[in-house]
């Protein structure tokens, strides 16, 4: 049976990461757990004085407020499940984020983000590093009616068509969409193909368009993650980013 881990807490709409998480259940027969992840560096950042020297009569306060809000937002998604009649246990850990996500993974394959602020430092730390499958929510519940490759025939959307492939081997049909090459032959179509998939190849004279392509379809899209150099892509405003930003069906990165 195929493991999902949902992360819970940073999401813009519980409900809609609830309804995804039913959609996996019902139709994929996935195991369902939740994560509550509450960010030690939160709390740690919160009253502190110069150098340790300096007692903050605000901290003890600032701290019972913090964990206040996060035992309330543990309640609600407990309560939201219960009223979505969906049964899963949902942990509520204090860690660092990537280094708590990096340890439940262990035990999962595919993780569940709700949608959130995209360039937002908790999404760039689980895309550094979570090492297995996840799916970053759309504006609405999963989606596969139709599915979208942002193929620039690289090693990171070669990995994640693999994973998909894997993950849910029953779905055929694919929407590849690249830009216009010096290679003849695009390898990732070729490879899908052999696989017995059929490819939908739309090819496009320029990378901009893609977005205008993507940007208000419906369905997922796969593509690879982002490089390690977070900081360069958000200056430079690379492709991958932008498609992070902009797009919104829910985007499979493996």
């Amino acid at each position: 049976m195929k493991k999902a881990l949902v992360l819970f807490g940073n999401e813009e709409n519980t409900e809609k990461l609830i309804e995804s998480c039913k959609y996996l259940k019902e139709q994929f027969n996935f195991s369902i757990s939740g994560l509550f992840l509450s960010d030690i560096r939160s709390e740690a950042i919160l009253g502190q004085g110069i150098d340790g020297m300096i007692m903050d009569s605000t901290r003890n306060s600032l701290t019972e407020d913090w964990i206040y809000f996060e035992q309330e937002g543990m309640a609600d998604i407990k309560k939201k499940l219960k009223e979505n009649n969906l049964d899963i246990e949902v942990a509520h850990e204090i860690g660092i984020t990537g280094e708590t996500i990096r340890e439940y993974m262990k035990s999962n394959d595919l993780l569940l983000l709700g949608k959130m602020t995209l360039a937002s430092d908790i999404l760039i730390e689980v895309l550094r590093e979570n090492y297995k499958s996840l799916f970053i929510l759309g504006d609405e519940t999963l989606d596969f009616s139709n599915l979208y490759i942002a193929n620039d025939d690289g090693v990171k959307v070669n990995r994640s068509c693999y994973s998909f492939t894997n993950i849910f081997p029953n779905f055929s049909d694919f929407n590849s969409i690249s830009v216009v090459s010096e290679e003849e032959t695009n390898i990732l179509n070729k490879y899908l193909t052999e696989k017995g998939k059929n490819i939908n190849e739309i090819i496009l004279n320029n990378k901009e368009n893609i977005i205008e392509v993507l940007e208000e379809k419906k369905g997922v899209l796969i593509m690879g993650n982002l490089s390690r150099s977070y900081f360069i892509e958000k200056i430079t405003r690379k492709m991958g980013l932008k498609l992070l930003e902009k797009v919104k069906m829910s985007i499979y990165i493996g």
